[in-house]
């Protein structure tokens, strides 16, 4: 089976499914490519037939390309050669949707998706949203909200935000 990406284009790739709460996934799949196929002259040969001890109990005649004597085309003095459509089983990344990630880094409210773990600019750190960020909240404040393809935009804070932020709090801590 061949690959068609390097460790590093999957370390890449990982990161950025992780980045957006999502799962890399090796897929595997047959797929149909061409090939070029050389023309070359014809030979006989005779290869042994052996019995099921290992003996040579005849010789088969066969009919076999001649690597030595290509066929040439006349019109254009090159070597002669049509193509070929093959299969072959390849390996290939691909990011998908993972449900149970993006509960774990996100939820929702009224407002978007909440990302559970803020990056915070000022200090470079991740601070985690409910457990840190919560307390510091005001109505009218902006805050960076996610719609489910993790398009960013920037919402206001409202009383009902703050409000779901607290039941998410408890939900998480208590069960829910």
């Amino acid at each position: 089976m061949e690959k068609l990406y390097t460790d590093n284009q999957y370390s890449d790739m990982a990161c950025e499914a992780n980045a957006e709460g999502k799962k890399l996934i090796k897929v595997q799949e047959e797929i149909e490519y061409e090939v070029t196929v050389y023309e070359w002259e014809k030979k006989i040969i005779e290869v042994p037939i052996y019995n099921e001890v290992g003996e040579i109990i005849g010789y088969e005649t066969i009919e076999v390309d001649d690597y030595t004597k290509p066929i040439i085309d006349p019109e254009t003095g090159e070597q002669k050669y049509h193509i070929e459509t093959r299969t072959k089983w390849v390996e290939r990344l691909e990011i998908v949707d993972n449900s149970e990630n993006f509960a774990r880094c996100f939820f929702n409210t009224s407002l978007g998706y909440v990302r559970r773990k803020a990056f915070v600019k000022a200090t470079g750190e991740y601070k985690d949203f409910l457990a840190d960020m919560l307390a510091g909240m005001e109505i009218g404040q902006k805050i960076i909200t996610y719609n489910q393809d993790l398009q960013p935009s920037f919402q206001l804070v409202t009383a009902e935000f703050i409000q779901e932020c607290k039941d998410q709090y408890n939900n998480d801590f208590y069960g829910g």
